[in-house]
This record gives structure tokens, sequence and C-alpha cells, in this order.
């Protein structure tokens, strides 16, 4: 079933009734919301400086012939709908269970284009790329990777079976992957990322860190002084932090099978696996542990 606006275009292709191409599309304004939950699509979302929320989906059905494709159809309903005069909601419901064998005949993907200016709220099963976003964005991936270009606001991101990436982000972020890695460029703010199967790389942010990796490194820069503790941890690779020259903090850095080196002058004690003291005077605490690898501490 598909429920969608008055102004949706279907688009039969003749021959097979295999593939279908729906369009629909939403007067806005900047400031609103869409809200997209899905038991299963791709997404790719472009942003501009428009009035129009417009979205297309493609779905297609790996079936012999046109009577299987419908009765596919009848297990997978689509709704499209402006729920006020401003927000924007597509729900994507699959009938049957998600271990289904017959979902796996089922593809969909969505490509949304929208004002630059408005947050998002994406749950689904697949992977997304996101353009750039004046707002802040939620999202929630089972089974595949997110992409996110430069985001004003906080970011909350969680994918299980696939990596995180952002450009840069206005606000904090928290991001997990089960499954993946965790990069991001400037956070104006807090992180707190886990990779349960990949690296932690964040190029830069403005406070606090905390970042654990089960499946590799942690490289971060940390550039102004933080205003909490921060704790950077790999389980299975080097730590590689940077932090400007006049932090102020306390150290406590030990790795198991590596060695540790820093640029810093240290009041405490230091040795080749471990160092704990006071950087400048002291601070918030910053703990950095490598079970298997180096620790690096610069400028």
């Amino acid at each position: 079933m598909t429920v969608l606006s008055a102004f949706a275009v279907a688009i039969a292709h003749a021959g097979s009734g295999l593939r279908d191409e729906i369009v629909d599309s939403f007067a806005v304004k900047p400031g609103g919301t869409l809200n997209f939950d899905s038991d299963l699509a791709s997404v790719e979302i472009t942003t501009s400086e428009t009035n129009t929320l417009r979205a297309e989906f493609v779905r297609e059905f790996k079936v012999s012939s046109a009577q299987e494709a419908d009765a596919l159809r009848q297990k997978l309903d689509v709704q499209m709908t402006k729920t006020d005069d401003n927000n924007v909601k597509v729900t994507v419901r699959w009938a049957g269970d998600r271990n289904d064998r017959e979902l796996r005949k089922v593809h969909l993907s969505f490509r949304i284009a929208m004002p630059r200016k408005f947050d998002l709220d994406l749950r689904t099963v697949g992977s997304a790329r996101i353009g750039d976003v004046d707002g802040t964005v939620k999202a929630v991936m089972r089974g595949g990777s997110i992409q996110l270009h430069n985001v004003t606001g906080p970011v909350t991101a969680r994918t299980d079976g696939g990596s995180i990436g952002v450009r840069d982000v206005g606000g904090d972020l928290e991001a997990t992957s089960n499954g993946g890695s965790v990069a991001a460029g400037r956070v104006n703010g807090k992180v707190m990322a886990r990779a349960n199967g990949g690296s932690v790389a964040i190029d830069e942010a403005t406070d606090a860190i905390d970042a654990r990796a089960a499946g590799g490194s942690v490289a971060a820069y940390i550039s102004k002084q933080p205003r909490g503790d921060s704790k950077l941890i790999a389980e299975a690779g080097n730590v590689e932090l940077r932090l400007p020259e006049s932090i102020a903090i306390n150290i406590d850095a030990a790795c198991s099978a590596g060695r540790l080196s820093s640029d810093f002058s240290l009041y405490g004690h230091q040795e080749d696996d471990r160092l704990k003291g006071t950087i400048n005077g002291g601070g918030p605490l910053v703990m950095v542990r490598a079970s298997a690898g180096n620790i690096v501490i610069r400028k």
C-alpha cells in the first residue's frame, strides 16, 4: 500500500511491472523537520535554498512475474505526509517479519531534496548519504553506513553494521558504530565516539572527547581548553592525541604492549609505557589507554 499526497506522481514502467518510481512534493518553509522512519530503504538527501521538499522513491522487485511483484507490493506500506504546517513524515513498513525471505526480493531507495535549514530525524534499515544540514541530525541505521556533510547543530548517530562519517559539526557529536569506524571533521563541542569494529578519527574538537575503538586506532585533536574530563581508548591499535601548547590538564596515559611519547613537560611520573601527572598546572583529567599499540601525545 502506498499513501501519498494529492500531488504525487507515479511513473509506471512498461514491461515487466517489476519496478516503480513515485515522486511526491510538499511546500515547506525552512525550519521544519523531516521524520524518516523505514523498515527497509537506502536514502540520499540533498539540500538547498528551497521552499519545497521533494521525495522520489524507487521500488524494485527481484521476481520473475508481475503477479509476484503485486503480492510483494501488498506487503509494503509507504506513506509520505505533511504532518503540520512545516513537517514531513515518511514511513515505510514491511508487513512480514524482518527475517522473511520475501524481504530479500524487495529493493527500496529514496532520493529526497529539502531545504538546507531543516532538522532530520532518520531511522532506516539501509545506508544514507546526507548533504549539508542547517539544523540538528538524529540518525539510526540498522544494516548500513551513514555519510553526512556539514551540520550546524548537534549530531546523534548510530549504525548497526556500518561506519559513520561526518564533516564539520556545529554542536556536540554522539556517534556509535557497531561494525565500522567513526570519522569526523571539526566538532564545535564535545565528542562521544564508539567504534565497535573500527577506528575513531576526530580532526578537531573544541571540548572534551570520550572515544573508544574496539577494532582499531584513535586519532584526535582537542583544540581548546576542555571543560570536562576526556577518555581515549584503543583496544587494538594506537592512540595519537594532539593538544594545544597552553592546555592545562591532568594526564593519565598507559599502554600495555607499546611505547609512549609526549611533547609536553610533565610534573609527575613518566616511563616508557606510563605517564601520569599534570601539564601546565593541571585541570580536567585526560585518560589515554592503548591495549595493543603505542601512544603519542603531541603539540
